[in-house]
């Protein structure tokens, strides 16, 4: 008699995926309280400078660091935890995040070179804020590529339990595609609106 394979039938948990959950929880947390600490001075300085498309931007980029930060929380806590649903929530979370670094990468990181240049001298902890953005992108960046490799080995897959609709690399890269089309998406509307 068949009997069908349960959670106990599963390879044993690798600390793989322990640590790299603990680690997207806690920099899900860092990124949320940064940007919440952050966001009231940032838009009072833009708001004396009377540029709303650079209000407009900055909020945007806001909700998206915010909403970014609840997935990768939200991704973390499954990872820990290994419910059937994370890999759901870390292909989703993983290529929005992986876009965005990209993005940030490609449109963001020349502005902030400059200012780290301008303010080394007359405002060293400004450069070093600026410098340190800097290095936690990377750093996201890098986290992200490490989880979305780990589901994408099949020995990763099977240290979560089983979902309905079974989690393929089908849906990995379908989840990570969409996730990185919506903030791609949200950032070209942001900038055609601004421009206009």
């Amino acid at each position: 008699m068949d009997t069908p394979a349960t959670t106990s039938d599963a390879p044993a948990s690798s600390r793989f995926f322990t640590v790299l959950g603990w680690i997207c929880i806690l920099s899900g947390l860092y990124v949320l309280a940064t940007s919440l600490i952050g966001h009231f001075q940032i838009v009072r300085l833009l708001r004396g400078n009377k540029s709303e498309s650079q209000l407009l931007l900055y909020n945007v980029s806001f909700a998206i660091r915010c909403g970014l930060s609840v997935l990768s929380i939200a991704s973390g806590l499954g990872m820990w935890k290994r419910r059937s649903w994370a890999p759901w929530i870390m292909s989703l979370a993983g290529g929005a995040t992986v876009a965005t670094c990209v993005w940030f990468v490609a449109q963001g990181v020349h502005p902030y070179l400059r200012l780290m240049q301008e303010a080394r001298r007359s405002m060293p902890m400004a450069a070093l804020d600026l410098g340190f953005s800097i290095l936690s992108k990377v750093l996201q960046l890098v986290l992200w590529l490490a989880v979305l490799g780990g589901l994408y080995r099949k020995e990763g897959r099977r240290e979560f339990p089983a979902s309905r609709p079974p989690f393929t690399k089908a849906a990995l890269f379908g989840l990570a595609s969409l996730g990185a089309m919506a903030i791609i998406l949200v950032y070209f509307l942001v900038l055609r609106i601004a421009s206009s």
